[in-house]
C-alpha cells in the first residue's frame, strides 16, 4: 500500500523554480517513498500561479507543462 502525501503548491513552484533546492528534493522523496494527492481546485489554483508574468523569466512554457503533466501522471486525485 502506498502511502500518501499533501503537499502545498508553494512546494511545487519552489522545486519548479530551483532544481536541487530543498523542496525539489522533498517531491522526489515524496515520490521514492509513496504518491501526492491532489485535487483539480489545487491544480487549477497552481496552473494560475505559474501563468503569473513573475514566473515567465524563470522556466518555459514547455517545463511548466512538463512539470504539470508528470504532477498529473504520478499524482492520485481525488
Amino acid at each position: 500500500m502506498n502511502r500518501h502525501f499533501v503537499l502545498d503548491n508553494n512546494i511545487l513552484v519552489s522545486a519548479l523554480l530551483v532544481k536541487n533546492s530543498a523542496p525539489f528534493w522533498v517531491i522526489k522523496k515524496v515520490e521514492e517513498m509513496g504518491v501526492i494527492l491532489y485535487s483539480e481546485a489545487t491544480l487549477l489554483e497552481l496552473n494560475q500561479v505559474l501563468n503569473r508574468k513573475k514566473f515567465i523569466k524563470y522556466f518555459t512554457v514547455e517545463e511548466k507543462q512538463e512539470f504539470i503533466v508528470k504532477l498529473i501522471e504520478s499524482a492520485e486525485f481525488n
